[in-house]
């Protein structure tokens, strides 16, 4: 099997590479092929999550800037239907299913110093209501960041447990390095099973990044025994007993390679479950991505994207060569773990700040660039005859310089992959994604990782 991969890489001086191939799924974007997807599976082990229906209600300034954070309540008459705090991007799923039927909600809004009650139809299904809040906000800088991992420590993850644990570390050092240096908090849950040596094991949130690399660095994959571990008991520590901070952008990552252990398992779930921990997080504001490690079997699969669904989350099959198997993605993006992780939390991170935090409500037009030209390269990407005939692998880091009006300015080797015909080929690709129109309006220097790796 030939494997192609394109990596952005913020500081590539300082941030190696874990190894960990992986392929970020948004099911969010396409949420009927998603029920499809989850209609399909349907006879699968999982967990009652309500999924159908759902809509996005937005809550924003008058300028129509996100208003992130705002603590909210709906009525289906005079019974509460859900209460929550909005994501960073100001919205908040609203889910039928889970409150009392109505054909009319009243919603109580209150944050940013301002408060309002909003009567409003039952939203339909996929769209998105807007509800204006207030007057501008003041940006917050820098954005504050609240990230959490929540990590299956048992004996199975032992093969794959350094490169995950070096994505980790190194995903945490592109986002405190990246051009948006957020206010970044970092906390750690390790979980196994009932009747391990531990159920969870928690590193509080912290500011000190040396001191979660510590953490990080003596975790130890033990334990375990059947197949399925108790997700729900480490998703839930997760949420209920790390101090997020009111203003911060929170995003929990849980990674696994086995499929959550329900409730109500005789071998012994904790009670809690996954669905209980992603109603949880939705009222406290918190998107659940779910990554995937190694070869998933199809039920853990349906849960991870069942949780990341739920949650507004991402969900990442990692260390895989080919697409998840019950059903194709309506987006899928490939990178190494890191660079996925770095990308969907700066991406919450510019969100909470407004959009750049330049008043116009747009992302970082240079985010948008690197976008832009990694699609052409994928698209385009081929892997030369002659190095695979030889076994040739590696990963070529390539500079470039884009001009204002789209043009390369220039192109080299920032790092070698040590074969002269894997440099060749990636430079080659990098001139083919140009010209690209450049939304910065500026002339912008990118660095991109192109990763030729033969798998068996």
């Amino acid at each position: 099997m030939v494997l192609l991969v394109l990596a952005p890489v913020w500081d590539s001086a300082a941030l190696p590479l874990s190894g960990m191939a992986a392929s970020e799924i948004d099911d969010n974007a396409d949420l009927g092929s998603f029920l499809e997807y989850l209609e399909k599976g349907e006879a699968l082990p999982h967990e009652a999550l309500d999924i159908g229906g759902r809509s996005i209600i937005r809550i924003v300034d008058e300028s129509g800037r996100p208003l992130p954070f705002v603590t909210y309540r709906i009525f289906a008459g005079a019974a509460e239907h859900s209460r929550g705090i909005s994501n960073s991007d100001g919205a908040f799923p609203y889910y039928p299913a889970a409150g009392p039927e109505a054909d009319v909600l009243r919603i109580e809004l209150s944050g940013r110093g301002a408060a309002r009650v909003a009567i409003m139809p039952a939203p339909g299904q996929a769209g998105e209501t807007r509800i204006e809040l207030g007057a501008a906000r003041p940006v917050p800088e820098p954005v504050a960041c609240d990230l959490v991992f929540v990590v299956d420590s048992t004996v199975s993850m032992a093969t794959r447990f350094a490169s995950m644990k070096a994505a980790l570390g190194a995903a945490v050092g592109m986002i405190a390095k990246s051009p948006l240096r957020p206010e970044l908090r970092v906390g750690l849950v390790l979980y196994r099973d009932r009747g391990d040596e531990y159920l969870v094991r928690e590193t509080s949130l912290t500011s000190d990044l040396a001191a979660f690399e510590s953490a990080l660095a003596g975790a130890e994959a033990r334990g375990g025994g059947d197949i399925p571990e108790d997700l729900g008991a480490g998703i839930t520590a997760a949420i209920e007993d790390m101090d997020y901070a009111h203003d911060a952008a929170r995003i929990v990552f849980a990674i696994t390679d086995a499929p959550p252990k329900g409730p109500g398992d005789a071998t012994g779930g904790s009670g809690a479950g996954y669905a209980v921990a992603c109603r949880a997080a939705v009222e406290r504001g918190i998107k659940v991505c779910t990554v995937a490690v190694g070869k998933m079997a199809p039920e853990g699969e349906y849960a991870l994207r069942q949780i990341a669904g739920y949650t507004r989350a991402t969900y990442i099959a990692a260390d895989l060569g080919s697409a998840p198997r019950i059903a194709s993605a309506a987006k899928l993006v490939r990178g190494d773990l890191e660079s996925l992780i770095a990308r969907i939390v700066i991406g919450e991170a510019e969100a909470a700040r407004g959009g750049g935090g330049r008043g116009t409500g747009a992302r970082d037009p240079a985010l948008d660039l690197l976008d832009s030209v990694q699609a052409r390269m994928a698209s385009a990407m081929t892997y030369p005859e002659t190095a695979r005939l030889r076994g040739v692998s590696g990963t070529v880091r390539i500079a470039l310089r884009v001009g204002a009006d789209g043009l390369l300015l220039g192109r080299r080797i920032a790092e070698s992959s040590g074969s002269a015909v894997l440099d060749r080929a990636a430079l080659e690709l990098a001139a083919s994604a140009f010209p690209s129109p450049n939304p910065a309006g500026s002339d912008v220097e990118l660095e991109i990782a192109v990763v030729y790796r033969l798998e068996r």
